[in-house]
């Protein structure tokens, strides 16, 4: 999890103003002087084939860019919930245990203004967990100034156990940057800053030493964080003929299984699945051989409509499936992806926009990484 954020380039004006923005062809947005913000996010899980617990699956965070910034107190947890390790009865961790259920990868917020309409705020709260990386730099965190960071060579860590609250005040949007943006180390920040999408422009808080209070410039914010929604499927039988069982009170929509195994692919998709109701379906990626580009294509393809359905907009949908395809397609096994409802992530998330947006689109996905179901005789992975 060693990630920092590196001290990069030179300083440029910290006194922010808000500026009109002459925006080209892009999405319609709220009309003249409104706002619209889009926001995607992953909560990652595994469920633990011993005794069936849900866990975080720390999968996403192994590409952090090396400029984000990550909290000191969050290290040691997320060593132990990659290594399932017992939590230490001392040292620095901190006094809070793992919290259950999957993790917030990669939320990425969006703003699209139309006209000027001044500084804009983003404020989220974690309900279920804390968060573990942010860029830029929040200039509050649980309610107060961000505290100055100690400097240490090669990048910061901010002095924080289990941060819950982030708020992001005065960004000014622009159709240019204020800042060079960070340069792309992680191919899915390429991805994502590929948008039409305004830059935000964040004055940073000052490290222990001084430095920092310059502006920093993105295409969006982004934040990660551990305590996700545990899923309300059960899923039972074998890889290739899967029976899957909605156990909450909610239906479970826009459901993707998908069983990879040595270059060939086999993907099913379920509208809805209602509380109680059961499916079993055929995985079986023999019987419907398709090669790995196309099973990869496919699923894409397949998996944008579908954010495009829940509000995101095509560039949007198309970086948010390319930034988890190898992720959800590019592993050998069964896995499985569903959305959230939109009251589900405002309950784990609640967030605040000022000005309140004329839009503001919320889509979230759980992913269920390699499934402990057995092998059928002859399953090519045997």
């Amino acid at each position: 999890m060693g990630r920092i954020m590196r001290r990069m380039g030179t300083a440029v004006t910290s006194a922010i103003l808000a500026v009109a923005v002459p925006w080209g062809p892009r999405p319609a947005s709220g009309g003249p002087g409104g706002l619209v913000v889009h926001e995607w996010g992953v909560n990652c899980i595994r469920i633990r084939a011993s005794d069936g617990t849900q866990v975080m699956n720390p999968a996403f965070l192994d590409d952090l860019p090396p400029f984000a910034a990550t909290f000191e107190g969050t290290r040691e947890i997320l060593r132990i919930l990659q290594n399932e390790d017992p939590p230490p009865s001392s040292g620095d961790a901190p006094d809070a245990p793992p919290p259950r259920g999957g993790g917030d990868g990669k939320p990425i917020v969006y703003f699209y203004p139309s006209g000027d309409v001044g500084p804009v705020s983003f404020r989220v709260r974690f309900v279920r967990g804390y968060a573990t990386a942010v860029w830029p730099v929040p200039g509050r965190i649980d309610g107060e100034p961000t505290r100055p960071w100690p400097s240490t060579e090669g990048g910061w860590v901010l002095p924080y156990a289990t941060p819950t609250r982030l708020a992001w005040e005065g960004i000014t949007l622009s159709a240019q940057p204020f800042s060079e943006p960070a340069g792309v180390i992680t191919d899915w920040v390429g991805t994502a800053r590929d948008v039409d999408a305004a830059y935000v422009n964040v004055e940073q808080p000052r490290d222990q030493s001084g430095l920092g209070g310059d502006v920093r410039s993105e295409h969006f914010l982004f934040y990660d964080g551990v305590g996700g929604r545990e899923t309300p499927l059960r899923f039972t039988g074998s890889r290739d003929t899967p029976t899957v069982r909605n156990a909450g009170d909610r239906p479970v929509t826009d459901l993707f299984l998908c069983h990879r195994v040595g270059g060939l692919g086999r993907i099913e998709y379920v509208a809805s699945l209602a509380p109680g109701e059961s499916r079993t379906l055929d995985l079986e990626p023999r019987r419907h051989a398709v090669d790995e580009d196309a099973f990869r294509a496919a699923a894409r393809s397949r998996l944008a409509e579908c954010l495009v359905r829940r509000g995101l907009y095509p560039k949007e949908a198309a970086g948010m499936a390319r930034v988890w395809e190898e992720d959800f397609f590019g592993t050998d096994g069964l896995c499985a992806i569903h959305t959230w409802t939109r009251e589900e992530y405002d309950e784990d998330l609640p967030a605040e926009v000022t000005p309140v947006p004329a839009e503001f689109v919320r889509v979230g996905l759980t992913w269920i990484a390699n499934l402990p179901l057995h092998d059928e005789p002859g399953d090519p992975g045997e």
